[in-house]
This record gives C-alpha cells, structure tokens and sequence, in this order.
C-alpha cells in the first residue's frame, strides 16, 4: 500500500494532464511482502503508464489491493483502466519480449513485469477485451518474517 501511495504520488500531475481519474481501495490489513521496492515500483509505474496511454480521452484507473482470493499466502494488487482494451490478436503476444502496439515503445516493459513477479515469488495476469478496459493482477507472496527489514507493504 506504501509503495502504491508514492508511486501515485511521482504520477499524480501526469494523471492530471491527461484527465485521469484515480480510483483506490488499498487493504489497510494487508501483511508485509519481501521484494524489492524499486523494481515493483517500476512494474506498478509501467502499467499506469499503459493505462494512460490506452484512455487518450481521460478516463480512470481503479487500484485496489487485498488478499489473493484463489491463492493463500498472497496478496494482490490489481490495476484496472476503462481504456480501449486489448484486441484478441494482440493479447497473446501481451508478455513477449519486444512486442509492442506503441509506435515509440521498446516491448520490454510487460514482458519486465512479468519478470520482476517471478522473481518475486509472484505473476501478473491480464483481463482485456476491445472497448472494455484492462485489468492487471499482481499477486505476490507474504512474507513470513513480519518484521523484516527489507519487507514492504505494497
């Protein structure tokens, strides 16, 4: 939850300029993860960026963390856009490696996401569809030390 506030902060003028709507629901009784901050910071700051991108009329973005539903032991955190949505052809390719729709996009921020969460222990999923918006799941383990110096709340 934390790292989901700073990162909002640093984002917040750009979401702005671009009329975005920033909708959060952060459970405040989440336990603490082990990760490194810097890294899902930059998987938290890649997607909203996405998400700015897909709603190039303004739009908003919906967060909300909580505990894994289907997987115990973890969290999640999800990210979700009313933007244009992912095409059908285009959702498989989602994770590859230098895949990119973005005329100035390098292909490497997905495909690092999704690197970063199994490095961490975790994955990212995506829920699309034409003119119904993205949904990104993180889902990250707990950790067990709850006082770890290295834990982060997300």
């Amino acid at each position: 939850n934390e790292l989901v506030e700073a990162t909002l902060m640093l984002l917040a003028g750009e979401l702005r300029r671009h009329h975005i709507e920033v909708v959060v629901s952060l459970d405040r009784n989440l336990p603490r993860i082990l990760g490194d901050p810097t890294a899902l910071q930059r998987v938290l700051m890649n997607l909203l960026m996405n998400a700015r991108d897909a709603m190039l009329e303004g739009g908003k973005i919906r967060i909300e963390s909580g505990p894994a539903r289907d997987h115990a032991g973890m969290l999640q955190l999800s990210v979700a856009d009313t933007g244009a949505g992912i095409p059908a052809e285009v959702f498989p390719k989602l994770f590859d490696i230098f895949f990119t729709t973005k005329a100035s996009g390098t292909g490497l921020g997905l495909w690092l996401a999704r690197r970063t969460l199994r490095e961490h222990g975790g994955q990212i999923d995506a829920e699309s569809g034409p003119g119904k918006g993205t949904k990104f799941t993180l889902t990250l383990p707990v950790t067990r030390d709850q006082e770890g110096a290295s834990a982060q709340r997300p």
